[in-house]
């Protein structure tokens, strides 16, 4: 008998980097596969060999002319005339460079388009430069995203998510069915790249600092949060589609340091859970499990009566209305909930566990071991593994 997990169709997640490629792109992946179908978005244009972040603000030739004509401007005779010829020069490389900007961000899109219209749902993954280019990626109406994360953003404080939102479809599709987009906008206050970005939207009108201070309400709501781990109160009132979600004193590339950032964070976000509840399961997994292999029978009670009782995001009932694990266990199981419980908990915790290991080392795990990182899938395969007859 199958336990309903032998093939599942997953949702995509693209990722797309800044201006200089780095391993975060494969550390994203190895932690989220199998879960979702992972692809890296990749361009050449503005590698460090080819001029950089420089390159994306102004053509560098263009700029490297006009600081030497600036700079004869102070000897020469006719110093008005040079200044305006300096001055031009700059505009001529900001236009080449906005074209440049465009070009890529086309090539960008064939990309996205081509990974991900057989999917379901798509979500993005997107630092610094590749911000950009995801912004320039949803202006497309053969486009679709569900949920977006935005790290290192260089877009402008009031970009206009309103006209984004508002391209999506209206289908008739029932709201359980349907997706919204999502933003979600980590932000570094020690982020010198996206504070370097901001002080060139006088040049680029495309370019911004809303990586380090947030993104502002215009005719869309926007929320903020104080840290990763605090659910948004304004969203009790009135609901937005774009959080700011402060990582404080984070700099550009602090958060790609180690797969922590996506197993805690990006991972639940994906999913649809709060990271703090996904934090709080995997640590009290962890502790159920040591205490079963240390032989401590009180400490595993205890964390097995903490799992049971609590009400999580991936217990609820299909009406979205709050119910426990241990609530949940009994409309599963029935009448034998409680003759299970106990062998249910101990393979539960112990499944999440080896979940997780696998995630974070990297080593080669069977798909069936990783998909049990998703609580609500570990729950169901647990019990399943567990009311199937052995043949």
């Amino acid at each position: 008998m199958s336990n309903g997990t032998d093939r599942i169709v997953a949702p995509t997640v693209l990722t797309i980097h800044g201006v200089c490629p780095g391993p975060w792109q494969q550390t994203a992946e190895r932690v989220l596969s199998p879960h979702f179908t992972c692809a890296a978005i990749t361009y050449p244009d503005y590698d460090c060999i080819r001029g950089g972040a420089v390159k994306a603000v102004a053509h560098p030739l263009l700029l490297l002319a006009a600081v030497g004509v600036a700079g004869w401007a102070a000897y020469a005779d006719a110093r008005i005339l040079w200044y305006a010829a300096a001055a031009g020069l700059v505009g001529a490389g900001a236009w080449v460079a906005t074209r440049q900007r465009h070009r890529c961000a086309e090539r960008v899109k064939t990309q996205i388009s081509d990974k991900s219209t057989l999917s379901y749902a798509t979500h993005v993954i997107a630092h610094s430069f590749g911000t950009y280019l995801a912004s320039r990626a949803m202006r497309s109406y053969d486009i679709l995203f569900d949920r977006v994360v935005l790290v290192g953003c260089v877009l402008p404080r009031r970009f206009d998510w309103q006209a984004l939102f508002d391209r999506r479809p209206m289908s008739g599709i029932p709201g359980w069915l349907s997706s919204e987009l999502d933003i979600r906008n980590e932000t570094g206050t020690a982020d010198r790249v996206v504070w370097l970005a901001g002080l060139t939207t006088w040049l680029t009108r495309e370019l911004g600092s809303a990586g380090r201070k947030g993104f502002v309400a215009g005719r869309h709501a926007v929320h903020s949060t104080a840290d990763p781990w605090h659910a948004c109160a304004a969203c009790r009132r009135t609901r937005a589609q774009v959080h700011n979600v402060a990582l404080n004193a984070y700099r550009h590339s602090t958060w790609a340091l180690g797969v922590g950032h996506a197993l805690h964070l990006w991972l639940p976000y994906l999913w649809g859970y709060p990271p703090v509840e996904f934090r709080d399961w995997l640590n009290v997994c962890s502790r159920a499990t040591r205490a079963l292999d240390t032989g401590d029978k009180e400490g595993f009670v205890e964390a097995a009566w903490l799992l049971l009782r609590r009400e999580w995001a991936w217990t609820r009932r299909p009406d979205r209305t709050p119910r426990s694990l241990e609530a949940y266990l009994a409309d599963q199981a029935g009448s034998a909930a409680g003759s299970i419980r106990d062998e249910f908990m101990s393979r539960l915790v112990h499944a999440v566990r080896l979940a997780q290991e696998a995630a974070i080392s990297g080593t080669v795990a069977h798909e069936k071991i990783r998909w049990r990182l998703d609580p609500k899938l570990a729950i169901n395969c647990t019990l399943a593994d567990i009311q199937t007859p052995e043949s």
